[in-house]
C-alpha cells in the first residue's frame, strides 16, 4: 500500500474520452485562457510558497514519461497557429510532441488509463533522500555515515550542473534553497542525535534523522504553509487540530464527547485509520495540486543586509543546470531573503508562467500549460462540470457562474461550446475562490481532503509517532520546529527580516537601500513585522 509503483487511486470517477484535442484544442485553450498577458502576484505570499509546494508534489507524485524517442502524444496546432519546434535546432512543424506517460497495463494503440506512482504515496523526504536505497546511500557521507554529503553547506555537483539529491527534475533556484535547507536539517539533526546519544549507531542515527525531518516538512506543511495559502481563521483552527488537537477553550466550551480521538489530541499519536480502502494519492489530487501560475517569470536577487540588488534574471537564468552555480554565487541567504520579499504568481487564468510555455525539457521543447491539459484529459479526471458534480457540488449551468470578469468571460464563450467542456485545470483556475483562498473552492474539497488522509494512513505519523521510534528528542524537534525555525538554524543572520507574526511564506521585512550612505531602513510600512 502507498508503495513506489503502485497505482494512483481515484476520488471521483473517471471519464475517457475518445476525441481528445477537438473539444476544443488544448492549444487554443492555453493561448486564450492560460497565458500571461501581464504578472497578477499573490500579495499573501512569498516565493517560498512558490518553491514549498514544489518541492512537496515532488515527494508525493511522479507519472513516468516514455525515454526520448519512444512513445509520443502529438496535439496538432490549430489554423493559424505557426509552426512549432519540438526539439532544440528542430525542424519546424505543425504538431506539439511530448513524451507519454508510461501505463500500468498494456493499451495497445489506446492511451494508457491507469499510472504508477514513481514515488512513493508517503510522506517520506523522498526529494531530498530518495526513492530507493541505493540512491539513499549513494548521497550520504562516505562509509556509511549519517549525514549528507554537502559541499561548503551546498548540494554536491552532479552532471550538467544539475545537483545530487533525492529528485532533481524540473531544477530551479527555488528548488535548490529548499533541498539545502532542508539537507542541512538533516545533518543538524544527525548531530544533535549523536551528541544526545552517544551508543547510537550511524544508520540508525541516519534513519531517525530522516523521520524527523519527513514528520517536520509534514507539519510545516499542514500548519504553515496551507494556511499561509488558505488565510482563513477557520482554516487555520482546522489545520493546527489535524497536527495538535483543538484550541483549550473548544474542549472547555463543547465537551470531550463532540470530539473524535484524532481530534483530541491532533492525527500524530492516534491510530491508523484507512478509511477501508488501500490509501493512495490520486489523479484528482495531482490535478488540483497544478499551480505553475505560482512562478513569476522575472526575479531581483537582492543582498540581506544593505537590500542592494545584485542582478535581475529571468527564471531561464535561474533554472536547470544554471540553477547551482547561481544559488553559490548568490549565497543561500541573499536567496532566501530575495524570495521571501518577493511575491509567486496569483493561481488565476492568464497567469501562466510564460518561461514554461516554450521550455526545453529532457531534449524536448514543451508548452507546459498545454502538457497540463492533455495529461488531465489522458488521465480520465473528469471535465469540471463532472468533477464538481463528483464532489457533490452544484453543476453551473452557464458561463456566468464560473466568472464575473469580462473579458474572461467572452474568451471562455469563444473556446467552449458549452459549460461541460470547460477543462478541469481551467475551471479551476476560473473560479473566483472565497476569501482569503489562494485558490478555489472545488480545488479545496481535494485538498482538505487529502491532506488529512496522508496523515491519518501513515504509521509513522500515527501510532508510531512517538519517543520510542522518534526518541524524545527527535519528537521534540518537531514539536518546537516550523519553517522559521529551520531557516534561523542554517541562516541566523535573517532574523530581523523574517515576519514576527506570520509564517515563512508570508512577505518578509524589506531593507530598503540605503540613501545618501545613511543605515538601510530595515522595514517598512506594510511589512509584517
Amino acid at each position: 500500500m502507498g508503495a513506489v509503483g503502485a497505482a494512483f487511486g481515484r476520488n471521483v470517477t473517471p471519464d475517457y474520452r475518445p476525441d481528445l484535442f477537438d473539444t476544443p484544442n488544448p492549444v487554443t485553450v492555453s493561448r486564450r485562457l492560460l497565458y500571461r498577458e501581464s504578472f497578477q502576484p499573490a500579495t499573501s505570499l512569498n516565493i517560498l510558497a512558490a518553491a514549498w509546494i514544489q518541492f512537496q508534489v515532488h515527494d508525493w507524485v511522479n507519472h513516468r514519461r516514455h525515454r526520448p524517442g519512444g512513445r509520443t502524444v502529438e496535439v496538432p496546432l490549430p489554423p493559424g497557429s505557426g509552426d512549432w519546434h519540438n526539439t532544440p535546432g528542430g525542424p519546424p512543424e505543425n504538431v506539439m510532441r511530448f513524451a507519454e506517460n508510461e501505463g500500468l497495463e498494456l493499451p495497445g494503440d489506446r492511451p494508457p488509463i491507469l499510472f504508477g506512482n514513481v514515488a512513493s504515496h508517503w510522506w517520506d523526504g523522498s526529494e531530498v533522500y530518495g526513492e530507493d536505497e541505493q540512491t539513499a546511500r549513494f548521497l550520504r557521507e562516505p562509509d556509511g555515515g549519517a549525514r549528507l554529503r554537502l559541499e561548503d553547506g551546498h548540494l554536491p555537483g552532479g552532471t550538467n550542473g544539475i545537483p545530487l539529491t533525492g529528485f532533481s527534475e524540473s531544477w530551479w533556484m527555488g528548488l535548490s534553497a529548499m533541498h539545502t535547507l532542508f539537507a542541512r536539517e538533516h545533518n543538524a539533526v544527525c548531530d544533535a542525535l549523536r551528541a544526545e546519544y552517544p551508543s547510537m549507531s550511524e544508520e540508525r542515527i541516519y534513519r531517525t534523522a530522516r523521520l524527523v525531518v519527513s514528520a517536520l516538512i509534514a507539519k510545516i506543511h499542514t500548519v504553515e504553509w496551507t494556511p499561509a495559502i488558505l488565510a482563513t481563521e477557520a482554516i487555520d483552527i482546522g489545520l493546527h487540530t489535524n497536527w495538535q488537537g483543538p484550541p483549550r477553550n473548544w474542549l472547555n466550551k463543547l465537551g470531550l464527547w463532540l470530539f473524535e480521538a484524532h481530534s483530541l489530541t491532533g492525527i500524530p499519536g492516534t491510530r491508523p485509520d484507512h478509511h477501508g480502502v488501500p490509501y493512495s494519492l490520486t489523479e484528482d489530487f495531482v490535478t488540483v495540486y497544478r499551480m505553475h501560475p505560482l512562478i513569476p517569470d522575472d526575479y531581483e536577487l537582492r543582498e540581506h543586509h544593505f537590500g542592494q540588488r545584485l542582478e535581475t534574471v529571468g527564471f531561464l537564468d535561474i533554472q536547470g543546470g544554471a540553477a547551482e552555480a547561481k544559488i553559490r554565487k548568490t549565497g543561500l541567504a541573499n536567496t532566501l531573503y530575495s524570495f521571501g520579499i518577493a511575491h509567486p504568481g496569483a493561481i488565476t487564468l492568464h497567469n501562466f508562467p510564460r518561461s514554461l510555455q516554450q521550455f526545453e525539457r529532457d531534449g524536448e521543447i514543451i508548452d507546459l500549460s498545454v502538457v497540463d491539459l492533455v495529461r488531465t484529459r489522458r488521465r480520465g479526471v473528469p471535465r469540471y462540470n463532472d468533477f464538481r458534480a463528483g464532489l457533490h457540488k452544484k453543476r453551473i449551468r452557464s458561463f456566468e457562474e464560473l466568472t464575473r470578469n469580462a473579458e474572461t468571460l467572452a474568451r471562455l464563450k469563444e473556446v467552449y461550446r458549452s459549460v461541460d467542456e470547460v477543462d478541469t485545470m481551467v475551471g479551476l483556475l476560473a473560479e473566483n475562490p472565497p476569501a482569503g483562498f489562494g485558490f478555489s473552492d472545488t480545488a479545496f474539497r481535494i485538498f482538505i481532503l487529502m491532506a488529512t488522509r496522508r496523515l491519518q494512513s501513515d504509521r509513522f505519523l500515527t501510532v508510531d509517532y512517538r519517543p520510542e521510534v522518534y526518541t524524545p528528542l527527535g519528537i521534540d524537534w518537531v514539536e518546537k520546529g516550523g519553517m522559521n525555525s529551520v531557516i534561523l538554524r542554517h541562516c541566523p543572520e535573517l532574523a530581523s527580516l523574517m515576519p514576527r507574526r506570520a509564517s515563512a511564506f508570508a512577505p518578509w521585512r524589506t531593507v530598503q537601500p540605503a540613501a545618501n550612505g545613511g543605515p538601510p531602513d530595515n522595514g517598512g510600512p506594510g511589512d509584517n513585522g
